[in-house]
Parts: C-alpha cells; sequence; structure tokens
C-alpha cells in the first residue's frame, strides 16, 4: 500500500464510476503477475546499489525489483486510458488510499481498499480554465496543514493545428473547492517556458517540494535560441500561493538563475541545475526529513532505452552525481513518481512509481505497465543524516 498521512475529510461522496472487487493491483489474485516484467538478475541490483557508494560517506541508494501495478488490461477494465500519464499524488482517507494522477489529457481519482483493490475511479474537475487547453490533468497534490485543503499542481497543453505531436506546454495549480477533493478552481499559470519551438516539448510535471517558507516547483525549460535546460527551478511563499490561489490567481513564481531566483517564471531566463546539464525526460522530487536530503527521481536516455536515476541534494540547487535505479533490457522508464505524503516528502524506504513499454513515446499505451520499486536510501555518517539548512 501506498503510506501517507491520514486525510481529515474523512468519507467522501458516492463516487461516480464503481468497479467490481476483481478490479485489483495487477499483481493479485486473477491479474497480472510480476514475471512479466523483464529485469536483469538479482546481482545487477547489488551492482546499482553500490555504484551510489563509489564515494565514501555519500548517501546511497537501493531499488528492489519492480512488482507490477497495471498493464493494457487492467486499465480496460478500469475504464482508464493513459493512465497514469504523468506524476502521482497520494493520501490517506481512513484505511483507504486515494492517488490524483492524469487518465491522459484530465485528471482523475483513484480508491483503494486496505487490501490494495481499486474500488472507485472518479473524475477530478478543474473549473475556470482556459478554453484553449486540449490537456490538463494533474497529480501532485499538497495540503495545507491548517486548512486542510488541496492544491493540485496540472500539466497543460496547447496543441498546434490540432496535433497531439506538435504543442507547447506549461505549468499551472489548481485549489479545491469542495469538502471531498474532487472539484478545483484553476489558480492559473506558474510556469512558461522561455522559448517555443516547433514539436512536442514537455515541461514535466510540476515536481513541487516545501523548501522553508517557500515551494519549489522543477521543470524543463528553453532558454532563448532554443537550449534545453534540463532541471530547473522555481519558487513562491506558500503562504503567497493559497493566498493568491483562494482569489482565483496566480503568486509571482520565480525563475533560479545565475545564483539567484531572479526571473520571472512566466518565460523568464533559467539556469540548469545538475552539473553538466545532463538529459531529463521526465522528473519527479521529495524531500526526506531525516536525512535533511531532497531526493530526485529523472527519466533520462540511457542505451537503447530510457533508464530512472536518482540524485540528492541538501538545498534543493545543487545536485549530486546521479545513480542508476532500474535495470530493464532496453524499453522506456517513464513517468517516475515518489510517493510522498500530501506535504510533500518521502520516508529513507519509499515505493517509487514509473510506466514501463517496450515501444515507448507515442505508442507507450499500447503496452506500457505501471510498475512500482521500493527505493531505499542510506547513510554512513552522522553529517549526511543532520538536516539541511531550509
Amino acid at each position: 500500500m501506498i503510506g501517507c498521512i491520514e486525510d481529515q475529510y474523512g468519507p467522501g461522496n458516492q463516487v461516480k464510476y464503481r468497479l467490481n472487487n476483481e478490479i485489483e493491483f495487477a499483481g493479485s489474485s486473477g491479474s497480472v503477475h510480476t514475471q512479466e516484467v523483464k529485469f536483469l538478475p538479482v546481482i545487477l541490483l547489488s551492482i546499482i546499489s553500490l555504484a551510489a557508494s563509489a564515494v565514501g560517506g555519500e548517501p546511497r541508494f537501493s531499488a528492489s525489483p519492480p512488482t507490477t501495478l497495471g498493464n493494457p488490461a487492467w486499465r480496460a477494465r478500469a475504464v482508464l486510458s493513459w493512465f497514469p500519464d504523468g506524476n502521482i499524488g497520494s493520501l490517506k482517507r481512513g484505511e483507504q488510499t486515494v492517488i490524483y494522477a492524469a487518465n491522459g489529457p484530465k485528471p482523475v481519482r483513484l480508491t483503494f481498499d486496505q487490501s490494495r483493490r481499486l474500488i472507485a475511479v472518479e473524475p477530478v474537475v478543474i473549473e475556470g480554465s482556459p478554453r484553449h487547453y486540449q490537456y490538463l490533468a494533474g497529480g501532485p497534490i499538497y495540503r495545507d496543514p491548517a486548512s486542510h485543503r488541496l492544491l493540485l499542481f496540472y500539466h497543460a497543453e496547447i496543441h498546434r493545428g490540432g496535433s497531439m505531436k506538435d504543442f507547447s506546454s506549461v505549468l499551472g495549480v489548481a485549489i479545491q473547492t469542495d469538502r471531498n477533493g474532487l472539484s478545483f478552481r484553476d489558480a492559473g499559470v506558474i510556469f512558461m517556458p522561455g522559448e517555443e519551438r516547433k514539436g512536442a516539448f514537455d515541461v514535466g510535471g510540476a515536481a513541487v517540494v516545501v523548501h522553508g517558507d517557500d515551494f519549489y516547483v522543477y521543470a524543463r525549460d528553453l532558454s532563448p535560441g532554443g537550449k534545453v535546460n534540463n532541471l530547473i527551478v522555481l519558487k513562491a511563499p506558500v503562504r503567497e500561493v493559497f493566498a493568491a490561489a483562494t482569489r482565483g490567481k496566480p503568486a509571482a513564481w520565480r525563475k533560479f538563475y545565475h545564483g539567484e531566483f531572479s526571473e520571472p517564471a512566466l518565460g523568464g531566463r533559467s539556469s540548469p541545475l545538475e552539473k553538466g546539464n545532463p538529459s531529463v525526460r521526465w522528473m519527479d522530487v521529495s524531500f526526506n526529513r531525516t536525512l535533511g536530503l531532497y531526493i530526485l527521481v529523472a527519466a533520462a536516455p540511457s542505451g537503447r532505452g530510457m533508464a530512472l536515476f536518482a540524485a540528492w541534494s541538501r538545498d534543493g540547487i545543487s545536485w549530486s552525481k546521479r545513480t542508476r535505479l532500474t535495470d530493464h533490457r532496453g524499453g522506456e522508464c517513464f513517468y517516475p513518481s515518489i510517493i510522498s505524503s500530501p506535504q510533500r516528502e518521502c520516508g529513507s524506504e519509499f515505493h517509487l512509481d514509473y510506466t514501463y513499454s517496450r515501444r515507448g513515446e507515442w505508442n507507450r499505451w499500447n503496452d506500457a505497465q505501471w510498475l512500482r520499486r521500493t527505493v531505499r536510501i542510506t547513510n554512513p555518517t552522522d553529517d549526511a543524516a543532520a538536516p539541511a539548512e531550509r
């Protein structure tokens, strides 16, 4: 099960779609078995784990073999199309687990019981959004500890000429308007690339963490001239984001550029955070309070396919060298999600969900599986275990 803190809202209203008890996480009786996932021998997993400890005293990552949560047949039974088509947000409601994610161009919420059976799929409505978005869906959520209201961070697209393969994308935020967490009001765009280009350009899924009194949101950006900055960050004060969202407006977000948060997040310039600006196709970020570390998982090209890599940071700006987490033979690992609490924190052992497709890219949903690995972070030094300044 996905482990998060309890939801204060209590039981939800009547669901829009009720599924029978045979719709479960794949891997349970009568559904997909984990041996469908092809991975290298466990000995390679040990090599992956050791790779992170090449430098003594640094945090180390190790990942379990994958288990299967869903496949095309499971999605068909659950009346889902492209799922999960981006980052996942998760919380607990009593003994149930609910997750928010994109089902293609629209967000949905899935509810699982304590035995991991999928018992409901419900549409999530974001009202007040511009009509020119052909895609608007999200999954990353943040819950205000005082009011218990949710913010839903979303990815939106404008398709040029009606083509799904030629679009510009932006990031935005919406605020919860009902008691049950199914209705949100759009509070506007918070991030826009510094440049546009022909063809598809994904900015990511709004990987968000809390850094002191601020939200940090990570994205991909295009600089003037068309250079891709693969991992950039923007920030805004948490209080200002909530206050503006209650008025249906975005706060003033700033991009990090040349050592300062000095550029407007809507079209301004940015600086890549990782040394050498290595490729990122999709990412997620969470905060580990025990170790005082920000954790990044990125999907990036590797050999014949796309793999997942982890890195850590003490300040959310400067990142360590990456460690490879996945060991598939080819294929595409995509849409990594660090299953976090509604305050965007993870433990030293956390679930990492992602999609895996042999075909990948525009054909991924013909065969994509929803997979999960358990990732463990260990730190051999007392210094590394000390909380970071926030």
